[in-house]
């Protein structure tokens, strides 16, 4: 084999070199990229074609020549179904690729492979090679035979079917993937154009193929789809078969906060159905700006309106990043809850109408055992223990029916409420000695500490005196035989408030962000109605305060409420 040199093949080894490039670095992240590993193999055959061709170019005698121009037609079989098979990828037609439909795709590059190393046994691709030393260079000037003129139709047929693919991606796709998809076509026409040019031998040099040629130009159109359009980073997922059947809402944004994804879900949930929000950077951002929020944070409840309906709406979001931390984007999860907010309304209206209905006759039971047990001396003695027990039983029930119509009220507003200005240790003291006789029994001792001077605070005293009354109670109930209840008061966070500690069993970190909730009793042997709890954190909000738990398994537990001050209130009066 013999070579000389020539400043054509200069401009295809640059391309063999870029298509390199761009096969490595696609490659890096071939996890996170659709159709990631058909890119980097099209671009390792597309580089191994114009190197041929570089060489071919470099070839002085005819055996040098038909070496690499068998090469480059084994290339160009390869370049076909490579193509089609990166087109019905990253168009998201991933199930088209059984084993057998890829078998059937490759079969015909396969076959042509055979035929050319077989060409001089049979003469079907070309029938012998021609040099034209006329040109800048020595010219390849093969004299096709049948064979090759069904490879060119196969692969023309495959290319056009890529096409078609991203044609129809185009069509129906959001703005940001119309972007890619132009890329994908305009990279692969400029290489056809070369090419139907040198078959036709529409060339101003003799032998010249301006496929390859036209391939370099394709490469840098590629690579600037990598790197300005994110070409195979936010690529579809199965859009059609997933997200638009999807009863959640979901929102992709990029990581410049463009909307990049939406499907009909939260177009309906947010009222843009005839609203175009792809590209769009503020059309969304009151909600995108309610939902910084990662992952591993709760998702939040919004009330959205529109033409006098109103619906609650559920939002997370968690980022996209691929696997070295690169952010790609955020994911927006919205979720439907209104018909949970009705169901919940009309399960919340019928326990405050059965609760209702059932205060009346357990109030006429409560008084007719109370008349019982104060005539005890007249009942016989083996009926005196039932009516302790029934009259202790039915004042539980009672104080339960009451508890929750409380709550009920406080949840709905509808609580009567007279703030005034309160002395906070005025009211302990008075809870305090009137609890002495629980103590008492459960053998307890009930301490008062006042931590310095504390100004009045601004709140209803008659619901401040119950949330004190509550949580003495439980602090009493809790403690063990000698214990001791400390109730302090003095200044919580710049703010009056008391706080009620015990040296009981405590409680575990999943009890704690469970103990305002309703009928939430914890595991220990002594317990509540699970409501005394849920009415004090009800009552301390509608205040305007704030109440919570320090406690951990074996030191005690204590609750802290603060209120705010009656300068507060005269302050918000004189503004």
């Amino acid at each position: 084999m013999s070579y000389a040199f020539s400043a054509f093949s200069l401009p295809l080894l640059l391309t063999s070199v870029l298509c390199g490039a761009l096969a490595l670095y696609v490659w890096r992240f071939r996890a996170e990229q659709r159709g990631g590993m058909a890119y980097v193999r099209l671009m390792v055959v597309v580089g191994a074609w114009t190197l041929a061709y570089a060489i071919e170019i470099l070839g002085a005698d005819v055996a040098t020549k038909e070496i690499w121009e068998s090469v480059i037609i084994s290339c160009i079989a390869l370049v076909a179904p490579l193509w089609l098979i990166l087109a019905v990828e990253h168009t998201g037609r991933e199930h088209w690729l059984s084993r057998r439909n890829t078998f059937l795709v490759f079969f015909p590059a396969a076959v042509t492979i055979l035929m050319v190393v077989t060409n001089s046994l049979h003469h079907l691709v070309w029938t012998e090679i021609r040099i034209d030393s006329a040109g800048p260079f020595l010219a390849t000037l093969p004299v096709r035979a049948p064979w090759f003129w069904v490879h060119a139709s196969v692969t023309w047929v495959y290319l056009a079917g890529g096409l078609v693919l991203y044609g129809l991606s185009v069509m129906y796709a959001p703005r940001p993937y119309r972007l890619q998809g132009y890329v994908m076509i305009i990279g692969a026409l400029l290489p056809l154009v070369g090419n139907l040019l040198h078959l036709v031998g529409a060339v101003p040099v003799p032998g010249l193929d301006l496929g390859p040629f036209a391939f370099a130009v394709s490469c840098f159109v590629m690579a600037v789809g990598l790197f300005r359009y994110r070409l195979l980073d936010l690529a579809p997922v199965a859009r059609r078969a997933i997200l638009e059947s999807m009863r959640e809402g979901i929102i992709v944004v990029d990581d410049r906060e463009r909307v990049v994804e939406i499907n009909p879900a939260a177009r309906q949930m947010l009222a843009l159905s005839d609203t175009d929000v792809i590209g769009r950077d503020n059309v969304l951002r009151p909600l995108m700006d309610r939902a910084e929020m990662d992952s591993t944070e709760l998702p939040e409840e919004l009330l959205l309106s529109h033409d006098n309906i109103n619906r609650w709406i559920t939002v997370s979001a968690s980022p996209l990043s691929d696997s070295g931390g690169r952010s790609l984007g955020r994911m927006i999860v919205l979720r439907d809850t209104t018909e949970e907010h009705h169901l919940e309304q009309m399960r919340e209206d019928l326990r405050c109408m059965l609760v209702h209905d059932l205060r009346n006759p357990l109030t006429v039971i409560d008084m007719g055992l109370s008349m019982l047990k104060r005539a005890q001396d007249q009942l016989p003695s083996d009926l005196q223990p039932v009516v302790d027990m029934a009259w202790a039983n039915s004042s539980r029930a009672l104080m339960l029916v009451n508890a929750i119509l409380d709550v009920a009220r406080l949840e709905q507003g509808r609580m009567p409420m007279e703030a005034e200005a309160i002395s906070l240790s005025e009211i302990a003291s008075k809870v305090v000695f009137s609890m002495t006789p629980l103590a008492w029994e459960y053998s307890v001792r009930v301490e008062t500490v006042n931590r310095g001077a504390l100004p009045p605070a601004w709140a209803d005293g008659r619901l401040v005196t119950r949330i004190v009354q509550n949580l003495i109670d439980n602090a009493i109930k809790f403690s063990p035989k000698g214990g001791v209840v400390l109730v302090s008061i003095g200044e919580l966070e710049g703010h009056p408030g008391i706080s009620v500690s015990d040296n009981g069993p405590g409680m575990s970190q999943e009890l704690r962000g469970q103990l305002f909730q309703e009928f939430v009793t914890g595991h220990q042997e002594r317990r509540g109605t699970g409501m005394g709890l849920v009415f004090c954190r009800l009552a301390v909000d509608a205040q305007g305060g704030r109440i919570w738990v320090e406690s951990a398994p074996g030191e005690g537990t204590t609750i802290s409420f603060r209120l705010p001050p009656q300068a507060a209130q005269q302050a918000s009066v004189d503004s």
